[in-house]
């Protein structure tokens, strides 16, 4: 027992001193020195699994290496591993924690020991790696979130899975190649949102949790390629910035949570409509530019693919639970609805006539809520259609086609409905355009139509729980 404590503890100290000396004596670079402890701590629980196994000693090992972390941190002792400045932050205490807690989870709940050292590895090598990469290619490289590269975040991808691989063949876990690959994304995707040094609980947690569901057998292989494809969207929606960070989140959450409740057509649900509406907006920027229109606005925020995509995953999550397949079906109907509605938007706009208030019967403004055009109604018809057919593909009733396809349009004249009546709508006094902001051209605008607390978010919320609503009749009566 002795011996480990020496091992452990005498390897710690001298690749602390070492890269600290490096640190002071020859002025290497502290992110470099850093990171390259960062990888090599992570040998400290293979250290600490010969010696002891699942045991307390871990415990011990793991609290001294929180308080030395804490005590460098503090009073600046080891140089080669504490940032200065603004940039500081407890990540390396973090670190030591993240390892405590799952060092005591361990101890009491033996199943969660080798998920453990997955993390570790992944935290280790793929956390690690991952900005010695961005360096490296600096002046070849893509931003994606904060300080976070491509380069990077493809280095995490690569090398979380190489340690993940050896570690499986070492202990002869079995684990299936492509969950290694989920869990290497996983930890990609942590180490990509999650920022100021949180990543360490975010990695070393999430990787634990993922690998003692596979231990556990509660995901199947369609799951563990649609968490790698989740993976990559959310790449392309941060390359493309098709959604805000906050957003690309959200969205990749959904992903995972549809892709668990429904599999690949439950994955599909959402990636394709997504898929479509990120080239739709492509498409709609370029022609509006040429057409001598202003640069387009920011992709779509956290609350826009909340109210667009959260109905639509807490019926996937109740059809996981009850195995009723209407829930299938209501949150397809949900997701139409939304769909057709951002394309019908989207789209819309091109036409070269203005949209026509059905509910007013007058011409209104492009842009303005409630008017509605035959090519923007013909991208929502075929919008609906296309979730429809992903509808049918999983149920195998083909009178899903007409009912996600009629209520999913039917719910875009709802939005119309709402929007010609209910939304508020201004006029600035300077242009004196009608716009849906309270202020233009600096200037607060004035109110000419509907109820100032409703907006086009609000609208699109309760056009989109309307619609599932009338959905929902059809399977109570």
């Amino acid at each position: 027992m002795l011996y480990g404590y020496i091992v452990s503890v005498g390897y710690l100290a001298i690749i602390i001193l070492f890269f600290s000396f490096l640190n002071k004596k020859f002025k290497v670079d502290v992110e470099i020195t850093r990171k390259i402890l960062h990888i090599l701590i992570g040998f400290t629980w293979v250290f600490m699994d010969i010696f002891w196994g699942v045991s307390y000693h871990q415990i011990i090992m793991c609290g001294i290496f929180v308080v030395v972390n804490s005590i460098s941190r503090k009073f600046e002792i080891f140089p080669g591993i504490e940032r200065k400045g603004s940039s500081d932050h407890p990540g390396t205490v973090y670190y030591a924690l993240a390892m405590l807690i799952l060092a005591i989870v361990s101890y009491l709940y033996p199943p969660m020991y080798y998920p453990f050292g997955m993390a570790v590895m992944c935290l280790s090598f793929g956390d690690g790696i991952a900005p010695l990469f961005a360096l490296i290619f600096k002046k070849h490289n893509i931003k994606l979130v904060a300080n976070k590269t491509l380069a990077g975040s493809l280095a995490c991808l690569v090398f979380s899975f190489v340690a993940l691989i050896v570690f499986n063949v070492c202990y002869k876990l079995n684990f299936p190649i492509e969950s290694l690959l989920a869990i290497a994304s996983v930890a990609t995707i942590m180490e990509l949102f999650v920022q100021n040094g949180l990543d360490n609980f975010g990695i070393t947690f999430s990787v634990a949790l993922f690998a003692l569901g596979i231990t556990l057998n509660l995901f199947n292989t369609a799951f563990y390629i649609c968490v790698v494809l989740a993976f990559v969207v959310v790449l392309a929606i941060l390359i493309t910035r098709s959604l805000t960070v906050s957003a690309a989140y959200l969205a990749y959450i959904m992903l995972l949570v549809s892709a668990y409740c429904a599999g690949y057509f439950g994955f599909l649900l959402y990636v394709l409509p997504f898929a479509i509406i990120a080239v739709a907006g492509k498409i709609r920027g370029v022609v509006l530019k040429k057409r001598g229109f202003e640069k387009e606005k920011k992709g779509r925020n956290f609350v826009q693919v909340a109210i667009n995509g959260l109905l639509t995953m807490i019926c996937l999550i109740i059809f996981k639970v009850t195995d009723m397949i209407g829930f299938f079906v209501l949150a397809a109907v949900a997701i139409a609805e939304a769909f057709a509605d951002s394309m019908a938007s989207d789209i819309g706009s091109l036409s070269k006539k203005e949209p026509f208030d059905l509910f007013r019967f007058k011409r209104v403004q492009s842009g303005i809520s409630g008017g509605m055009s035959l090519l923007g109604s013909t991208s929502a018809l075929v919008s609906s259609l296309v979730v429809a057919l992903i509808c049918f593909g999983f149920t195998k009733n083909p009178i899903d086609i007409a009912f996600v396809l009629g209520i999913g349009f039917f719910g875009t004249l709802i939005d119309s409905l709402l929007g010609s009546y209910f939304q508020a709508l201004y006029i600035c006094p300077v242009c004196g355009k009608q716009i849906e902001k309270r202020i233009h051209h600096t200037h607060i605008t004035t109110l000419i139509k509907g109820n100032k607390r409703i907006t086009n978010n609000t609208v699109n919320l309760l056009a989109n729980i309307i619609t599932t609503a009338i959905a929902a009749v059809y399977f109570i009566i």
